[in-house]
């Protein structure tokens, strides 16, 4: 399973990232509370373009003050088109964990690595919401910092001239896409938020997308949206029991000294054993979060 480092070291487990307004005070005081393990204090989307100096310097003060619970501090500045992102960075670098620079493609990615020179610790997410982010996803998840990909549907649909559809199936193979590139550079691969704040069996459903291709972690543009994201994500019983008995299977094979192993009338082989142990390292990860909250 994937996960970030933070500057001491201490890892964190990316299963869900929580948009929080930067203009909000209240509500970015709040977001510690809510159980996220990443949040994502906004510049970008969720603040005016004449709130966008004010909101700036309300996420500093926010890094500067507010005890995050172990949280990862993750700052999503403006796009590097936007003239904003030199003083986002400046501003915001040494304070956050992480950095989310929105329409990320490889020259964009190299224009923040420069500003980043003199923090040494920061980390970046890369967020593909263009054609030309898609097209070079695995090359923004090889760039300097980069430590996951996050797709963003709604922009990369609409460069795309897309419609954008609640079933979500014109977005299948930009979602394989982004997982392909950052299982490839061993980066986390976080699926776009469920836009639809009131429909929670929508977001069930589309949630078993997230999870079937291999999907890290889920945006949040709700707290009502975290729990059932890490309800998600989370092994279930089933999944957990069948990955003892292939384990079992495997070690008693291994002891009698057997070349062929089967389970349940199949054939269990080396990646069928390695998939077992992570779906376990996944289910202890998952509990240990859980109890430390």
């Amino acid at each position: 399973m994937t996960r970030a480092v933070t500057p001491s070291g201490k890892t964190h487990l990316r299963r869900s990232l929580l948009f929080v307004p930067g203009s909000s005070p209240a509500m970015m005081m709040a977001a510690p509370f809510l159980g996220a393990d990443s949040i994502v204090l906004d510049l970008e989307d969720s603040v005016p373009a004449s709130e966008k100096d004010s909101a700036r310097v309300l996420v500093v003060k926010a890094l500067d003050s507010i005890d995050f619970r172990g949280a990862e501090k993750v700052v999503r500045v403006n796009s590097a088109g936007s003239g904003l992102l030199k003083a986002d960075v400046e501003a915001v670098a040494s304070r956050a964990d992480t950095i989310l620079l929105p329409k990320a493609d490889v020259e964009s990615l190299g224009r923040l690595a420069a500003l980043l020179a003199c923090a040494q610790h920061a980390q970046v997410i890369a967020l593909i919401e263009t054609a030309t982010g898609l097209e070079e996803a695995f090359a923004c998840a090889r760039a300097a910092r980069v430590t996951g990909l996050f797709l963003g549907a709604e922009d990369l649909t609409l460069d795309m001239g897309m419609e954008r559809t609640r079933e979500g199936d014109e977005i299948f193979y930009a979602r394989w896409r982004v997982v392909a590139a950052a299982a490839a550079a061993r980066v986390a691969s976080i699926d776009t938020p469920y836009t639809d704040m009131s429909d929670e069996e929508g977001l069930r459903r589309d949630l078993q997308v997230t999870r079937r291709l291999g999907f890290t972690g889920r945006a949040c543009i709700h707290p009502l949206q975290v729990e059932i994201v890490h309800e998600a994500l989370r092994p279930d019983q089933a999944a957990v029991e069948w990955a003892r008995r292939v384990i079992r299977a495997d070690e008693d094979a291994r002891a009698k000294g057997t070349g062929a192993v089967t389970l349940d009338g199949r054939m269990i082989d080396a990646p069928i054993v390695a998939r077992a142990h992570h779906v376990l390292d996944r289910a202890a990860t998952y509990e240990r979060r859980e109890v430390r909250d």
